[in-house]
């Protein structure tokens, strides 16, 4: 379903002399009044929302979409105010005492007893919303309201975000912004990538979410809430990483509690699932021999049992690993049966649920068109034989390309990794809906490492056509190593799934100041750009991609640049009980002490290079013996920040060989 963007001129902001309750009448008038869809500001001001002095209002109608957000965003500000009179009410006061929030979507607006219309369009999308500030000399009023309740929840999403709290005041920029998504369903995959690639025990084991507490689990979904994100992507995949027993039990618990968490705050779940590999990574079984349809429908229907109740999207996965490799399946048939299947399974228990089947590394899927497709989307290690495929491969039983008659027309199809404007063209003239399965978008499931994509992800994202935004019902972006830094990345992505036009410097000072407060803005950000590793889907081409490569590295003036930015974050710090604008699973200085430790790491490999390289230059071949010697004392004297994943400590906690990078060492010794 398509929905309308925002429409007309946004409105200055106006300041006013009056009191009482004519001062929020008028206010209200101001803020319901439709404006742009670039979410704009006007106003330079800072406005005060707490200090020691102010008191603070939330103010909501009193019915059961709306108050739970109110009571939510309540808790949100005496956690950051403790010294702050902060209370909640279901109607508007005689004349205001301080900051006032307040909530309302247009069913509850009534419940204000205001004569006042919110000029939404009919069909905007549900999470259109507006989040006005506007600072009068006594108080401030937020306004945050929504096309729905979900408009609000993304409202005071908005309000975390741009929230600047430097352990004494509460502040944010004064102004309007009127906004709606661009992709309609916006998901982080939170991918188990860990389970399989992480030992258990190893100093790096909390990047594996499945073994947190049930409590730090529950509350993990309500951080991409405050990202941006309508919902979250789950997977039990029990054949990645092939888990059992035990394991498998607790991984279960795991994500089941992740659903949970998602519904407390009202978000969409998609359940991501290998369709033909249940068991064991790469063994596929097929659905068109009865002894294994037997075999799949068990499996699915257990997972039915367990998660049908919490799941609103199925994304069924076939290829890489399976791919219908036996028993007379094909690549184009038996993905649409299998995915008709397991939707048959799980509308059991929830008739309203939506599923896609999947074409990542199914290029052969499109080769049954009658007309040529574009796959730029698909790299070279999985066009296979596809490439000597031509198009128009005959299609058995007399159906047509994608047509119904192994799938209803409700079975949407997801694009491989990235959207594809071709690709979609010819799904919505069949009829069908367009989801996308982002992967190697957010992170590096191939890499056990600080991976820093924020340049790539704004690239991709820049690059989509606006009919995108008309077209695509279902988009995910992967976060693979929880408790890492890379947690950016996400937010990135969250922020260009509303505007991919945003300019990403941006989008990640806004990160930096929400996460780490106002007063590190700079020095994170500065931080964090020297330790970007952007890579495009580059996993086997270029191994040493994964560590910073600036342009001026390993040289006298890359060396004092990073010299300075280490000088420079030891500068950050934070308050006394001092917490960020969004609910992160760790403690932000970790994020902090990590990215340190990558930078220093990097200096030090970036000296022990320009020593070598300036040897090299006087007299090539030469001094081999000082060459040796320079990388033999750069090993040495390695800095022992174990908390970077690629010390050379480091090295056996991958669980397999095939997801070992080159340590710090490694790559010394290999100039």
């Amino acid at each position: 379903m398509s929905y309308k963007r925002f429409n007309g001129k946004c409105q200055n902001n106006k300041r006013t002399k009056l009191n009482s309750r004519n001062i929020i009448l008028i206010s209200l008038i101001l803020c319901v009044m439709t404006g742009c869809n670039t979410g704009i500001i006007h106003a330079d001001t800072f406005a005060v929302l707490a200090d020691a002095e102010t008191s603070v209002s939330v103010i909501c109608p009193d019915c059961a979409k709306i108050t739970p957000i109110g009571d939510y965003l309540l808790n949100y500000l005496k956690e950051r105010t403790d010294k702050v009179n902060v209370k909640l009410l279901h109607a508007l006061p005689e004349r205001p005492l301080g900051s006032q929030f307040i909530l309302v979507d247009e069913k509850t607006l009534p419940g204000l007893k205001q004569n006042i219309a919110l000029n939404f369009a009919s069909d905007a999308h549900p999470d259109s919303f507006i989040l006005n500030v506007q600072d009068n000399d006594k108080y401030t009023n937020v306004y945050l309201f929504g096309k729905t309740p979900a408009g609000v929840r993304q409202a005071v999403s908005r309000f975390m975000q741009k929230l600047r709290n430097d352990g004494k005041t509460l502040s944010i920029k004064a102004g309007r912004e009127e906004k709606s998504p661009f992709i309609n369903t916006r998901l982080v995959m939170i991918a188990p990538t860990a389970r399989r690639q992480i030992k258990l025990g190893s100093r790096f084991e909390d990047a594996n979410h499945e073994i947190w507490d049930t409590k730090r689990l529950r509350s993990y979904p309500q951080l991409f809430l405050q990202f941006g994100f309508s919902g979250i992507q789950i997977f039990e995949g029990r054949g990645y990483g092939s888990i059992s027993g035990e394991y498998l039990v607790k991984a279960q618990n795991a994500i089941k509690t992740l659903a949970l968490g998602a519904k407390d705050y009202d978000m969409f779940v998609s359940l991501d699932q290998w369709g033909d590999c249940p068991f064991v990574e790469g063994k596929a079984l097929c659905w068109e021999l009865p002894e294994e349809r037997k075999i799949l429908e068990e499996f699915f229907t257990d997972l039915a049992n367990r998660y049908s109740p919490l799941v609103d999207h199925v994304y069924i996965h076939v290829g890489d690993p399976g791919g219908a490799t036996h028993g007379g399946c094909t690549l184009f048939k038996t993905p649409q049966l299998l995915a008709t299947g397991i939707l048959n399974i799980f509308s059991r228990q929830n008739p309203n649920v939506q599923a896609c089947i999947s074409t990542w590394a199914n290029p052969v899927f499109w080769k049954h068109s009658p007309v040529q497709v574009d796959l730029s989307n698909y790299p070279a290690w999985c066009r296979g034989h596809a490439d000597k495929m031509p198009f128009g491969q005959p299609i058995p039983d007399g159906a047509q390309f994608l047509d119904d008659t192994w799938m209803p027309k409700k079975m949407g199809i997801a694009l491989m990794r990235y959207f594809n404007q071709a690709q979609a063209d010819i799904l919505e003239a069949s009829g069908r809906p367009v989801d996308v399965w982002g992967w190697y978008i957010g992170d590096m499931e191939m890499h056990n490492n600080i991976t820093l994509n924020m340049t790539n992800i704004d690239k991709y994202y820049r690059d989509l056509p606006a009919r995108a935004s008309e077209q695509i019902r279902v988009q995910t972006i992967e976060l693979c190593f929880h408790s890492w830094p890379q947690i950016i990345n996400t937010y990135v992505g969250a922020q260009k799934m509303w505007n991919p036009k945003r300019p990403l410097v941006e989008i990640e000072q806004e990160f930096c100041t929400a996460a780490f407060g106002p007063q590190n803005t700079k020095a994170m950000h500065a931080l964090y750009k020297a330790c970007e590793n952007p890579w495009d889907y580059d996993v086997w081409g270029s191994p040493l991609q994964h560590i910073p490569r600036p342009a001026d590295l390993s040289t006298a003036e890359g060396n004092a640049r990073m010299k300075a930015l280490l000088i420079q974050a030891e500068t950050i710090k934070f308050p006394k009980e001092w917490q960020p604008n969004f609910a992160f699973p760790v403690p932000v200085q970790k994020y902090v002490e990590m990215l340190k430790a990558r930078l220093g790491l990097t200096l030090h490999y970036s000296e022990a290079k320009y020593k070598i390289d300036q040897l090299r230059h006087k007299a090539a071949g030469a001094n081999a013996d000082k060459i040796e010697k320079i990388k033999q004392h750069a090993i040495d004297s390695l800095p022992y920040l174990l908390i970077d994943p690629l010390h050379p400590a480091n090295s056996e906690t991958a669980k397999r060989p095939g997801y070992k990078l080159p340590t710090w060492a490694d790559l010394i010794n290999n100039f």
